[in-house]
């Protein structure tokens, strides 16, 4: 799947999420194999804004980059990440990853 946004302004009701001009470029590829979600994703961010309670991150002049591969499987409630990086320009890059266990209840 591949996604362009161009100049996207909005937030939520409660407004702990919202964007500014945000121009986005994302692609996900998954796949399953018995139950197992395996993804991996791109996404960079151009320009705009976007806020996510309580983080406010700005792309003008300094594209953002987010990669991210893991898998996923409801079966055992369990998402991993693999690995994932952040990179803004010049000014600052994450890489780290994660296991999340979940329930419905």
């Amino acid at each position: 799947m591949t996604t362009e946004l161009n100049g996207l302004t909005g937030q939520t009701k409660d407004g702990r999420f919202a964007t500014e001009a945000l121009t986005l470029n994302t692609r996900l590829e998954a796949e399953n194999d018995k139950g197992l979600w395996q993804w991996q994703s791109h996404s960079l961010i151009n320009g705009g804004a976007f806020y996510i309670d309580p983080l406010y991150l700005e792309a003008n002049g300094q594209p953002i980059a987010l990669d991210a591969q893991g898998n996923w499987s409801d079966k055992n409630k369990r998402a991993e990440i693999k690995s994932a990086s952040y990179k803004q320009a010049t000014a600052l890059a994450l890489n780290g990853s994660a296991i999340v266990h979940y329930d419905k209840a």
